[in-house]
């Protein structure tokens, strides 16, 4: 890793590798001792249509509730990456150690994708034991996954169920794709920083700029968080600075809206690109 890399991402990419069981380890998922109310690491902010607010963490998925973050479910599943299709959740990560029914023989403690309708009750839609995404998105109806058990960005086609990948090596903690130009990609690659793919992830380029650690791209712009609390925004390559957030875990979108989770429960809203944020809903 980079020196200059540091300063920022070392406590979120440790995190990360802690949070990402191995083969060899894969006791740092549920049922190592761990409880709901720990101090849990974000991967994923949520808001579904009728404004609850889910949250995909190393310790399972939880929701706002007031100003807490409640447990969905005694599941302690590490949900490294979750995004909505529809009223269905898909998330992938690692599988509560136990919860059988999300495990294959002979192969790794891998999700693959998964889904649920409630957050509490999940069934595999593929990959079950082979992939491990650490990032999941949307653009229109196309699905693309960050894959970290090849170092490469997948897509599907039919929202999880069959998938196709493409041929850049890359280590992606974060993952943006435009929405005018589904070929056009920004990522924040474990070692080397911020990148871009100009050719749908089958090559990809170091970019420099600010020391990102999650990205977003709506229709309104592409848009990055700092370590601390900074919010850029991307135009014409070029990163500039548009507002500061305090301690502030994760960013989200529904629409062309950006959220914001400042923990325990604080979700932020803003409507004018990062700019200015308010208290959500």
């Amino acid at each position: 890793m980079r020196s200059a890399w540091i300063p920022t991402l070392v406590g979120v990419t440790m995190s990360l590798l802690a949070a990402c069981a191995t083969d060899d380890d894969p006791g740092v998922t549920a049922g190592a001792g761990q409880a709901h109310d720990d101090v849990v690491h974000v991967h994923d902010l949520l808001i579904r249509d009728d404004d609850t607010v889910l949250v995909a963490t190393h310790l399972g998925l939880r929701r706002i509730d007031g100003d807490e973050l409640s447990p969905v479910s005694d599941d302690l599943h590490d949900l490294m990456a979750a995004v909505l299709d529809g009223e269905t959740i898909l998330a992938s990560g690692h599988p509560d150690l136990r919860d059988d029914t999300l495990r294959v023989d002979d192969r790794p403690p891998l999700l693959g994708v998964v889904e649920s309708s409630d957050g509490d009750t999940w069934s595999p839609r593929s990959l079950l034991g082979e992939a491990d995404f650490h990032r999941l998105l949307f653009v229109d109806d196309v699905l693309y996954g960050a894959n970290s058990s090849d170092d490469s960005v997948w897509v599907s086609d039919d929202a999880g169920r069959t998938w196709a990948p493409r041929q850049g090596e890359v280590q992606l903690v974060a993952m943006a794709v435009d929405p005018d130009e589904v070929n056009r990609m920004i990522g924040v690659d474990l070692d080397r920083g911020l990148v871009r793919s100009d050719d749908g992830g089958d090559s990809w380029t170091d970019t420099g700029g600010p020391e990102l650690v999650d990205l977003e791209w709506v229709d309104d712009g592409a848009f990055g968080l700092d370590g601390d609390g900074d919010v850029y925004r991307f135009d014409e390559g070029t990163w500039t600075r548009v507002g500061d957030l305090a301690d502030v875990a994760a960013l989200g979108t529904r629409g062309d809206e950006l959220f914001a989770l400042r923990l325990p429960a604080t979700v932020l809203r803003s409507t004018d690109g990062g700019t200015t944020w308010k208290d959500f809903p």
